[in-house]
């Protein structure tokens, strides 16, 4: 969020969604042509909601967005910020770590895609991992957004459907965090080079 949606007050030059925002509404309403596009589906269609009250852009220099108006609430509920009533957690440490807990290499099946690793969070707070990679015997890049609770777990699969046909725990039906497909295969002699990191 503090990447994405800013405070108010934020210079205009670290904005991240407004730039997007206005660059894709100068293509669709270019101040240029008259009438635009645009502006000639809104006279004949209106917008779909019924309302004839909005405008063509909702757009306007105050940020008045909705979603960037709604940062403005998200902020505003400190110290406790919250959305849709669930608390947003605060910014985590730097240092942040995420431990592997436990994995298998050498499956019973002797079927290779059922491979895993898993990332354990033992920290007392979510621990965001997007885009943290996985290195050395096998590669995987988390996916942004990525977060582990908590005390609990993400598993990185070599084959996603493999592991949830796993007929040794953990598999499918457990109500576990899984992620993959990674590169490469663990080592079935025992050997991993493996890194979580940043």
């Amino acid at each position: 969020m503090d990447t994405i949606l800013m405070r108010r007050g934020t210079p205009t030059n670290a904005l991240v969604i407004e730039p997007l925002i206005r660059q894709y509404e100068n293509k669709m309403n270019p101040p240029d042509i008259s009438p635009s596009d645009a502006t000639l589906d809104y006279m004949v269609w209106g917008p779909f909601w019924g309302n004839t009250t909005y405008s063509i852009s909702r757009i306007s220099p105050n940020r008045s967005f909705p979603p960037i108006c709604r940062a403005g609430g998200i902020f505003s509920t400190a110290p406790t910020p919250r959305l849709n009533g669930d608390f947003i957690p605060a910014a985590q440490p730097t240092n942040a770590v995420v431990l592997i807990g436990s994995w298998d290499y050498n499956p019973v099946s002797g079927y290779q895609n059922e491979q895993y690793v898993e990332l354990r969070n033992t920290n007392a707070y979510p621990v965001d991992v997007s885009n943290w990679r996985l290195t050395g015997g096998i590669e995987f890049t988390m996916r942004p957004g990525t977060v582990i609770p908590a005390g609990k777990s993400l598993y990185l699969a070599a084959n996603v459907n493999a592991f949830r046909n796993r007929a040794a725990s953990p598999h499918a039906g457990q109500g576990l965090f899984v992620q993959g497909a990674y590169g490469g295969f663990l080592s079935t002699q025992g050997k991993h080079a493996v890194d979580p990191g940043k």
